[in-house]
């Protein structure tokens, strides 16, 4: 099977458990995808792990106990970091525009994180 018809077949997997809101499978499934990319592919790699960082998100928001929550709040951060810095690296206005919203989302996450108000 061809490298981007791998890729496409687990994202479309992802998109599947998203569907069915089950995020901790489809938080392997991006991880699993972003195995597949070579360090070159900044777009791709920016999309899903900007993908990743919802899918923690998501599941943070279905954690049973605070630990987890934190926890993958915390990746949901370091997700949409990496996504951001990777927007950052293309030259189109509409990743600038991405790299802006991981930022937003970023903060958002952090909120979530603050013990103070």
């Amino acid at each position: 099977m061809p490298h981007s018809s791998t890729l496409e077949s687990i994202l479309a997997r992802a998109t599947e458990l998203e569907d069915e809101y089950k995020w901790l499978e489809a938080i392997e499934s991006y991880e699993k995808a972003a195995g597949i990319l070579t360090e070159q592919d900044h777009s791709s790699r920016a999309e899903i792990s900007a993908g990743l960082g919802y899918a923690f998100y998501r599941a943070a928001m279905q954690a049973g106990n605070r630990a987890d929550f934190h926890s993958r709040m915390r990746q949901t951060e370091t997700s949409y970091e990496e996504a951001g810095k990777l927007y950052g690296e293309c030259s189109g206005k509409l990743e600038k525009a991405k790299a802006l919203r991981c930022k937003a989302m970023i903060a958002y996450a952090s909120y979530w994180l603050a013990s103070t108000v």
